[in-house]
């Protein structure tokens, strides 16, 4: 029985010998490298996303400057083949007023066979006008329908980027696990603060322990001050503005198709459908560019916080 007592007590003895060896600021410094290494991976993924969303909307910008260069350019063409449809309109109607009538009372022969010979060489000038004239129109029909489908095909290329960024740009932000990871490495930090300050007091920790201390302090302490806000809305606004490309940009593909589809050069709803694919087309542009602007800024306010990360995972080496 005496045998049990003392080997109890040994074993009690043990432990509380081996607890007293672990200090708190040991147990802080285990609990901090936990939770705020690995952070640094996570915000460079966030930076890539950022960098190739950036790309991915600036693909739409362009696409959507195309689309409205293309529109612009289409609007003039437009301009001149209604010009000359009533041109053509015109010449038809002088045509068919200008019937050769000729009084074959008290004329002489040779005059009046005269006539007719003129007669003829006018009307054969005026087949050659109306010729020209009908290449002209198939001319600017042709290129007219060339830069619709042209502008209908980059529109819809900007719709996709849109698209693409709206979803990249939902997803990269810090809210979720990697917040809540950066909010555990603050709360560990502070922690270690006070680990320190008591370690330090009572005299349990030596002076390597502190200098290590306020070193991890020092560096991860930082995340304390970095606006993590500042990703998430920008992040949020480059979502947003995505988002409206994407429908801006879809709407005016499909108009600028069914506008490129009427054959009737003359229709005034097609004419209204080409203003409207140019106004939608100018709307996508716009917000592609914010969300590139957005996703740009984005960027920085990453790089500030993967700097801290970085410094903070070096400390805690």
């Amino acid at each position: 029985m005496k045998r049990f007592y003392f080997i109890v007590f040994a074993f009690c003895s043990f432990f509380s010998a081996s607890a007293e060896e672990i200090s708190s600021l040991d147990v802080a410094l285990n609990a901090a490298r936990v939770n705020c290494l690995g952070i640094s991976a996570r915000m460079d993924d966030l930076k890539k996303m950022a960098g190739i969303n950036t790309a991915v909307t600036a693909v739409g910008t362009v696409a959507g400057v195309g689309a409205t260069a293309s529109g612009i350019v289409k609007a003039n063409v437009d301009d001149n083949l209604e010009a000359l449809l009533q041109e053509y309109k015109s010449s038809n109607a002088n045509n068919n007023n200008n019937q050769l009538s000729v009084d074959l009372s008290n004329v002489d022969k040779d005059e009046l066979v005269s006539d007719i010979l003129q007669g003829a060489g006018n009307n054969a000038k005026n087949t050659n006008g109306k010729d020209n004239i009908d290449a002209l129109i198939e001319k600017e029909k042709e290129k007219s329908k060339t830069l619709g489908n042209v502008r209908t095909g980059l529109l819809a290329t900007g719709t996709v980027s849109n698209i693409a960024g709206a979803v990249i740009a939902s997803k990269n932000n810090t809210e979720g696990d990697l917040g809540d990871k950066i909010q555990n490495c603050i709360d560990s930090i502070n922690v270690l603060k006070s680990a320190k300050m008591q370690d330090h007091i009572t005299g349990k920790a030596s002076n390597i322990q502190v200098a290590a201390a306020d070193k991890i302090i020092s560096a991860c302490g930082a995340f304390e001050t970095a606006d993590l806000s500042v990703i998430n809305k920008r992040a949020e606004g480059a979502k947003i503005s995505s988002a409206v490309g994407s429908v801006t940009g879809l709407t005016g593909t499909i108009t600028s198709g069914v506008a490129n589809s009427k054959k009737d050069f003359d229709d005034t709803r097609r004419e209204n459908l080409n203003t409207a694919s140019n106004i939608l087309s100018g709307a996508t542009t716009a917000a592609s560019l914010t969300a590139t602007v957005f996703n740009a800024t984005q960027i920085n306010a990453i790089k500030n916080i993967v700097d801290i990360a970085d410094e903070c995972e070096e400390a805690l080496k």
